[in-house]
């Protein structure tokens, strides 16, 4: 099957459940829609850098610009922003349970 200078490994995987998002995790979503609207501004830049450009094509290329980062914005900041207030409820609702139970403890604690 494989050539000569390929061969095929098994390689195992491991899914490990995680009750949130870890530190390198959270700067990864956070760095990587950066990355991209730096990447397309370096691109328009490059379009945009030749002076003789006429009116239509520096229009044309200004509106591609805009296009791009308002899809980098729905794509990717629209659910990273929908998810990390969906966890600040989810603690939200966690302190709330936590500091409750604290408080019937401290019933318990002061009625012995």
């Amino acid at each position: 099957g494989y050539p000569p200078q390929y061969a095929r490994v098994e390689v195992p995987l491991h899914i490990v459940p995680s009750s949130g998002l870890g530190k390198a995790c959270l700067e990864s979503l956070i760095e990587l829609p950066k990355i991209l609207c730096q990447e397309e501004e370096e691109e328009y830049k490059k379009a945009t850098a030749d002076p003789e450009l006429d009116l239509i094509t520096k229009l044309q290329n200004s509106s591609v610009f805009t296009k791009s980062l308002c899809h980098i914005m729905e794509v990717m900041h629209g659910p990273l922003i929908q998810s990390l207030e969906s966890r600040l409820e989810q603690n939200n609702a966690k302190i709330a349970e936590l500091e409750k139970r604290q408080a019937e403890i401290q019933k318990l604690i002061d009625r012995n």
